[in-house]
C-alpha cells in the first residue's frame, strides 16, 4: 500500500473541540478552539492557539486566565456554533442556553454543562504566524461530580465527549486499552479456599423454599448480583448470587447438587 503525499499542512487529528469562556462574570465569552493540548505535566501546562483577530484574543491576552471547558455529544451544536458567532455581537451563553459558574482561582466563568472545567493562567504568548500561543499554568481542575465514581476517579466513559477531525465533529468510540496494557501479564485466577464446609446432599431437602433462602442470604447481608427477576427464584430460574468472599456463584435450581454451609455463606454447586 502506498501513500499519497500532499503538501504541508495540518492533519494531527483527532484533537479536542473545547469551549474556551474568558472575562468576567459579568461581561463573558467563549470561543471554540481545537487548537489545544497539553504542554506539560509537572507542573501542569496546557495551551490554545487563537488567531489575533478573534474577539476573545485581546480579552484572554489582557485578562491572561480562561477556563477550558470540555464538550460533549449534547454540547456539539453549542460547541460549533460558539466556534462560527463573534462575542461581539452576541451573548454566546444566553443564546446557547448555557449558565455560567464561579471558578476557584480566575474571574472567568465555567460553563455549569461541561463535565470537566480546567481553570489556567497564561504564562507566556508566543506569536507563531496565523496563530498566537497561549502557554498556561493549569490551577485547577473541576468536574461534574456525578462522573465520579466510587474509588474517587473520573470515569470519562460516561461523558460522551466528542473530538474534531478535519472540519467534522465526532463520538469518542470504546476504550480498547488503557496505558501499559501491551506488556500486562495476565493475572491468574485465585482460588478461594473454604475450611469447615458441610455438605448436605439435596435429596434429604426434597423440597427447597427459595424464597427463604433468598431471605437468609438478605438478613445476612449477602449481596445480589444479576438478578434478574425476583420471581426466577420461585419458578427455579438462572440468578448469581455474590458474597464477601468475592466469589461468583451460579446455579440453575434444577441443576444443583449440594447445599453448601459456611458460617455466613451459602453456596449452590451445580451438577457437572
Amino acid at each position: 500500500m502506498s501513500k499519497v503525499t500532499w503538501k504541508a499542512g495540518n492533519f494531527l487529528y483527532p484533537l479536542p473541540a473545547v469551549m474556551v469562556s474568558c472575562g468576567t462574570m459579568e461581561k463573558s465569552n467563549i470561543i471554540t478552539v481545537a487548537w489545544t493540548g497539553i504542554l506539560n505535566t509537572n507542573p501542569a501546562m496546557v495551551y490554545i492557539s487563537v488567531r489575533p483577530t478573534r474577539y476573545s484574543y485581546n480579552i484572554i491576552k489582557e485578562q491572561k486566565e480562561f477556563v477550558i471547558n470540555l464538550t460533549t455529544k449534547r454540547l456539539a451544536k453549542a460547541t460549533d456554533w460558539c466556534g462560527v458567532k463573534t462575542g461581539a455581537k452576541v451573548d454566546k451563553f444566553k443564546e446557547m442556553n448555557l449558565h455560567k459558574e464561579n471558578a476557584k482561582f480566575v474571574k472567568c466563568p465555567m460553563i455549569k454543562e461541561s463535565p470537566v472545567s480546567i481553570e489556567c493562567k497564561v504564562k507566556e504568548i508566543v506569536e507563531l504566524g496565523s496563530h498566537h500561543m497561549f502557554i498556561a499554568d493549569v490551577l485547577a481542575i473541576n468536574s461534574d461530580e456525578k462522573y465520579i465514581d466510587d474509588k474517587g476517579a473520573f470515569d470519562i466513559s460516561k461523558c460522551d465527549l466528542i473530538a474534531y477531525s478535519n472540519g467534522h465533529y465526532y463520538e469518542l468510540g470504546k476504550k480498547i486499552g488503557r496505558f501499559g496494557f501491551s506488556v500486562q501479564k495476565k493475572q491468574k485466577n485465585k482460588k478461594t479456599l473454604f475450611s469447615q464446609r458441610i455438605f448436605l446432599d439435596c435429596a434429604e431437602f426434597p423440597r427447597i423454599n427459595f424464597r427463604s433462602v433468598f431471605n437468609l442470604f438478605v438478613n445476612d447481608d449477602i449481596s445480589f448480583a444479576g438478578v434478574k427477576r425476583k420471581t426466577e427464584i420461585e419458578n427455579f430460574g438462572f440468578f448469581r448470587v455474590e458474597r464477601g468472599f468475592r466469589r461468583l456463584c451460579d446455579f440453575h435450581v434444577g441443576q444443583i447438587l449440594a447445599l453448601i454451609i459456611y458460617k455466613n455463606a451459602v453456596l449452590f454447586k451445580e451438577r457437572d
